[in-house]
């Protein structure tokens, strides 16, 4: 069975390497690079990588955007939770109106949202793949444990990607928080905009969850300005 491990088109861009006939404007961008910083090199960025010629699918510089899906939880056997589903269709209707558009998936382990061998975003992947949605299609995934890791992780494979139109789609309960920390982590000339895919669960289920986000937004929020205020 085929692994996120073991997968041949899937390659850590810190460890991509070019053959002679690459794309020129691909390699400046990818080839011997690294994402930096001490939550980055915790977690390794995977880039999808074509079969034929093993560069990566497509010359960035004319990528038109990026979808950034964030992950959710999945079963301890794999299988992808109703919010998980929801957030892969809303993507899957993003990218036949946005042509050109590459899927950038997240989500690595966590005891709250993944417990299996292979990071969350592995069983997203196969989830778009089946599908329909092409190989070429999908730019690749972050390893992120929760969406502070999520913005973080995700800036380094857009910044070198050189786009500045990127949609990240999230549950609709989830959208606000998920906008907070993408645009305090995204610099200003990039072009943000957020698509909240609609939850279908309990009215009490989803009353918790709305309520948990708006508590954490709070709490990062405050965090934040005693931050700053503690730095003047």
């Amino acid at each position: 069975m085929e692994t996120a491990a073991s997968a041949a088109n899937v390659q850590r861009l810190d460890e991509f390497r070019h053959p002679s006939s690459c794309c020129p404007s691909v390699c400046r961008r990818y080839c011997g690079a690294h994402v930096g910083g001490s939550r980055a090199e915790r977690r390794p960025v995977f880039l999808e990588v074509s079969h034929e010629v093993g560069m990566v699918e497509a010359c960035m510089d004319m990528l038109p955007g990026i979808i950034i899906v964030l992950g959710a939880p999945n079963h301890d056997q794999g299988r992808l939770s109703s919010l998980a589903r929801e957030r892969c269709d809303q993507a899957i209707a993003l990218a036949q109106t946005h042509p050109g558009y590459k899927i950038l998936l997240t989500g690595g382990y966590g005891e709250h949202f993944n417990r299996t061998s292979n990071p969350h975003a592995w069983y997203t992947r196969n989830y778009l793949l089946a599908r329909q949605i092409p190989a070429h299609v999908l730019l690749g995934w972050v390893e992120s444990s929760n969406t502070i890791e999520d913005a973080e992780l995700s800036w380094p494979v857009v910044e070198q990607s050189g786009v500045t139109q990127v949609i990240v789609v999230t549950s609709d309960f989830h959208v606000k928080r998920a906008e907070y920390l993408f645009r305090q982590t995204f610099p200003a000339h990039i072009h943000l905009s957020f698509s909240g895919s609609q939850t279908h669960l309990p009215p009490e289920e989803l009353a918790r969850l709305s309520q948990h986000e708006h508590e954490a937004l709070s709490r990062i929020i405050a965090t934040r300005r005693r931050d700053r205020s503690g730095a003047d």
